[in-house]
């Protein structure tokens, strides 16, 4: 399943930032079908789709931690401070 990982990445990639495609529809259809245990660094780069985002929180997180209007609105913001938040105490307890 993961081997074409790479090949919708950039096509998404290319999608919202090559072809400037105004139709979100897309973005989405493809998105929607990554998996949420994606390459975090692979992720980053490429998937800009909110959509994404909300699902690999709501999967990762417990539901109060899930509060966008205190990460910038942002799904993929929010993703972002709670994996940083976790990689610092991961740090301190071996620390």
């Amino acid at each position: 399943m993961h081997e074409n990982i790479p090949a919708k990445c950039g096509l998404v990639h290319c999608l919202q930032t090559k072809c400037r495609l105004n139709n979100d529809r897309h973005i989405r259809d493809i998105t929607k079908n990554l998996p949420v245990d994606l390459d975090t660094s692979v992720a980053a780069r490429f998937v800009f789709d909110e959509n994404y985002w909300k699902k690999r929180c709501l999967k990762q997180s417990r539901p109060r931690d899930n509060q966008i209007s205190e990460h910038g609105l942002s799904w993929k913001q929010l993703f972002f401070e709670n994996f940083v938040q976790e990689v610092n105490q991961l740090f301190s307890i071996c620390h």
